[in-house]
């Protein structure tokens, strides 16, 4: 029989006084009475009762949403309760929760510890102080003699002797941590039975009692200074300290460890139907950077186990008695099942395997956000137009971890409604230092209602000083991807669980067929996006750098074959277009040379973005210097029309990308329509658009007239980027402009479509295309320009190349022009004045010239003799429907050998989600669906 003294001495002089003292703070939580405190608007608003009415959780003073309503929401709960179920034949008793920071992780297993009765331990703290302390101290303090890296410190027979001293430092610990929290929870148990009976409300209390484990002692009548003192302190972390101290056994203190539990299973089975208790272990990610090699593997004497080995090891240890009622749940971020295998391998057991969940639910459906946001925000601002602009922003901005919109929410609340525009404004620029400029009119009407926003909790979204050298390349690349194209990434290889651990990238729910496989790794949240364009732009100034999108871009040009499957020379000249040349106005005559139309070179020109809200007004963003304002259109859709004014426009907002290449969900959910007629009807919401392969034109962006009689005009430039070292034959020069050309619009896809229905639905949906781009402007005050000047679809076309093309030619035979109906058509022609671009890029570093295709650096080591063929590399077109797909062309390849990127970081791979979801394999360097495909003819008809 075991002596008993220790357990009687150590409750007596220890566990008894403590729990004594804390007895108020107990019985507060035990109470049926017990709320926690909620917020009160500092600021009498309209809205003020309807925040009282919320009843928000407030233990700080301001609104934690990560407590309110908790176990109230069934599908949450049936998520919480679908994470635990045990799938026979195995026992799963370890589950893991993985996924980034932000995501809703801590949340759902908040959940989960209103369902069953469990114990909350976190190895790390965040900003809201939730949880108590006792695990980051025992591994920042209370493990100093832990021997690091033993098999590099210690050599020769001594090597087992420190592990083995080392997992006793860590179980030491770790047990006198469990023993101060049953102790509690013994006495929390008895003293609820007492007071009528454990009812389902007692998990959730318990549950407060852990997060919230530093009592206010002014709640309590004339508390004594050892009271005090104790309850303002953390009481689980203070009674470990005084455990630890008492230098007991490990042996004792396991033995004292099981007696408690047993009372507590004891309490458990009488009073609750499901018996299980659950120990959650979050930010388990901290214990697998901890002391990585200063533990040994149970089963492999040759490897090396990090802290959460032990901490598990433990855990399982002292639940083996329950093996039916016990289970772990571990949370952590950018840890890989393959590392959570590693660590606790040899703790599981054959029998005993663990489940990793990384599909936890997030905002990624306009539904799933409107409904949180009902819950918090009054029907009165969401349906005003304000308000419905202000869900379609949220949604724009911050869909993706829930995180991002909870915050926001109590922001807005701590402002008592007041400025919704302004506080979202607010909040996105100290998430990402960036400034949105998509609510102008609103926020200047806005101005009077508020004078200063604090947000003290709020912190930016990335940390990229701390990120590795590598890394920082191979996600700047990825940022540039989605700026440029609207791409979302699917994330593989080696840098998947770092991006994730960096809060880069997150896990969401897969289309994948593979039932094995639901989950994701990708970069897809605006936040992120516009956070890492403002840092790598920011970055342009060093001249050293390599991760600015400027040179992002410009170091794609010689392969031609961007590593996320796009031309690079196609990328790199929109963003020259956008964000150097068009940023100001103009003459149209100095960035192009105008074929037949002179009389339009004078006019100047800027870029404008335009975009419909919610309430369906367009409104035209332009950078140009109108007098003292910058110029800027804004139509209301009832009727009136009116010109406004906004400020200068950044070119990465108001839009999250800068270039759409496949449909986009919009607010109201719509995106059934092909996206180039989504784009020319403003509905898209980005600058430009890249269009299909079979389309005909690379891309299309509007251009606005500053000064003169047309001021205001608008204009779309529908453009072909080629390039070129070398000419193009006649067949490929007629191609070009027909490329452009509005009445050739979409040949191809109707060549493809070779079944009657085929031809004639394809056919109804081009000439609704080209009407939409005839009409693009009617509903803008002054936005449509006479016929006379660009056409009846208001289209300047351009053919952009390296070298001059040369598109004016004489047929020798008969010394009348060539190509005459293609450049008679009523739509002015151009060609790209690389010459004068080359003089705008004279300032960024590295420069990037394009005259004469020297923006090409080499070609493999050698210069070669001028051709008259293409020598753009072949792609089969896989834009189009399977069924409109013609056979290729004999002599045509549609193989090409992948070009890797330098840039492209060893170990890594990133593809477009769309190929991820059609199950292709990555593949580097490949042209896309987008990628125009009118060259590779060119290459059949070579001889």
């Amino acid at each position: 029989m075991r002596d008993s003294s220790m357990q009687h001495e150590l409750e007596a002089s220890t566990i008894d006084p403590f729990l004594t003292a804390i007895l108020p703070m107990i019985l507060k939580f035990v109470s049926r009475e017990y709320e926690l405190p909620t917020y009160t608007s500092s600021v009498e608003t309209p809205y003020s009762q309807f925040i009282a009415d919320l009843g928000l959780p407030a233990p700080g003073g301001i609104p934690e949403l990560l407590l309110h309503r908790l176990g109230l929401d069934p599908i949450v709960q049936n998520r919480a309760e679908s994470i635990l179920l045990i799938k026979p034949p195995k026992r799963q008793r370890n589950k893991w929760l993985v996924n980034t920071t932000g995501s809703g992780k801590t949340r759902l297993a908040m959940e989960v510890l209103t369902l069953h009765l469990g114990f909350y331990l976190t190895a790390a703290q965040d900003g809201s102080g939730l949880g108590s302390a006792d695990l980051c101290v025992l591994v920042d303090s209370m493990l100093a003699d832990v021997v690091p890296n033993v098999t590099a410190n210690i050599e020769g027979p001594r090597q087992q002797s420190v592990f083995d001293d080392n997992a006793k430092i860590v179980a030491k610990c770790f047990v006198a941590l469990l023993l101060a929290r049953a102790y509690i929870l013994r006495r929390f148990l008895k003293l609820a039975s007492e007071s009528g009976g454990l009812t389902q409300r007692h998990k959730h209390a318990w549950l407060l009692f852990q997060l919230l484990p530093v009592f206010d002692v002014a709640l309590d009548k004339d508390p004594s200074d050892d009271q005090a003192r104790i309850m303002n302190s953390d009481v689980f972390a203070k009674l470990m300290r005084y455990i630890i101290d008492k230098n007991l056994p490990l042996q004792e203190l396991n033995f004292i460890l099981q007696d408690i539990l047993e009372d507590i299973f004891s309490y458990v089975n009488r009073n609750f139907r499901d018996g299980k208790v659950v120990f959650v272990l979050d930010e388990s990610q901290v214990l697998v950077k901890k002391h990585t090699a200063s533990f040994k593997s149970a089963t492999d004497a040759n490897q090396t186990r990090p802290l959460l080995r032990e901490i598990v090891a433990n855990l399982v240890a002292c639940t083996d008695s329950w093996p039916t009622k016990a289970a772990i749940l571990g949370l952590g971020t950018g840890i890989s099942a393959q590392s959570i295998e590693e660590a606790i391998h040899s703790v599981s057991g054959k029998n005993a395997t663990h489940e990793v969940h990384t599909e936890i639910g997030a905002f990624d459906t306009v539904a799933a956000q409107q409904t949180y946001m009902r819950l918090y925000i009054p029907n009165a601002i969401l349906g005003s137009s304000s308000g419905r602009l202000l869900a379609a922003r949220c949604w724009q901005w911050l869909r993706g971890r829930h995180r991002f919109l909870a915050k926001f929410l109590v922001e807005l609340i701590r402002a008592g409604f007041r400025a919704p525009h302004t506080v979202l404004n607010a909040y996105v620029k100290k998430l990402t230092n960036c400034t949105l400029q998509d609510a102008d009119r609103y926020i200047e009407e806005e101005e009077d209602e508020v004078s200063g926003i604090d947000m003290p909790n709020v912190y930016p979204v990335l940390c990229p000083k701390k990120w590795p050298p590598t890394l920082i390349i191979t996600i700047a690349q990825v940022v540039t991807c989605y700026l440029m194209r609207g791409v979302v990434s699917i994330v593989c290889g080696e840098d998947e669980h770092d991006m994730i651990y960096l809060g880069v990238a997150r896990y969401r729910r897969s289309n994948n067929s593979d039932p094995d496989k639901n989950s994701e790794a990708c970069i897809d949240e605006p936040l992120i996006m516009l956070a890492g364009t403002r840092h790598f732009d920011v970055s342009l100034k060093d001249t050293d750098t390599v991760t600015s999108t400027y040179q992002v871009l410009g170091s794609r040009i010689p392969e031609h074959c961007a590593p996320f499957n796009r031309n690079g020379w196609e990328e790199f000249l929109p963003f020259i277009f956008w964000c150097f040349v068009f940023c100001e106005p103009r003459r149209l005559g100095d960035v192009f040379n105008i074929i037949r139309r002179p009389d339009l070179a004078d006019e100047k020109v800027v870029m404008a973005m335009i975009r419909k809200d919610t309430n369906g007004d367009v409104v035209v963003h332009s950078s140009a210097e109108a007098g003292p304002r910058p110029a800027a259109i804004r139509v209301v859709s009832n009727g009136e029309k009116k010109i406004e004014y906004t400020k200068e426009l950044y070119y990465h907002t108001p839009f999250s990308t800068m270039g759409v290449v496949e449909p986009i969900q919009t607010y109201d959910g719509s995106s059934s329509r092909p996206f180039p007629e989504q784009w020319i009807r403003h509905e898209a919401n980005a600058p430009g658009c890249f269009l299909p392969t079979c389309y005909a034109p690379d891309s299309w962006f509007h251009l606005q007239i500053v000064g003169g009689k047309n001021h205001g005009n608008l204009i779309t430039a529908s453009v072909q980027y080629k390039y070129r070292r070398y000419g193009l034959n006649d067949d490929g020069a007629r191609r070009a402009i027909q490329s452009v050309t509005p009445a050739h619009l979409g040949d191809a896809k109707l060549k493809r479509a070779r079944l009657p229905e085929r031809v004639e639905l394809t056919q109804a949906e081009l000439d609704s295309l080209k009407n939409d781009l005839k009409n693009a402007f009617n509903s803008i005050e002054g936005g449509t320009p006479p016929d006379d000047m660009f056409g009846e679809c208001h289209v300047l076309r351009v053919v952009a190349s390296t070298i001059d093309l040369k598109l004016e030619r004489l047929d020798k035979a008969t010394s009348t022009p060539k190509f005459q109906e293609e450049l008679d058509d009523s739509h002015p022609l151009a060609t790209l004045n690389t010459e004068y671009v080359d003089s705008i890029l004279k300032k960024p570093r590295p420069q990037y010239k394009l005259t004469d295709g020297k923006a090409h650096a080499r070609v493999d080591g050698k210069d070669e003799e001028d051709k008259e063929e293409d020598e753009e590399p072949a792609v089969a077109s896989t834009s189009c429907a399977a069924d409109d797909q013609p056979p290729l062309d004999e002599g045509e390849d549609a193989s090409v050998e992948a070009v890797q990127s330098e840039e492209q970081t060893k170990g890594s791979t990133v593809m477009p989600a769309s190929d991820a979801r059609n199950g292709q394999a990555p593949v580097k360097g490949v042209e896309d669906p987008g990628a125009n495909d009118e060259d590779m003819e060119d290459i059949s008809a070579m001889p």
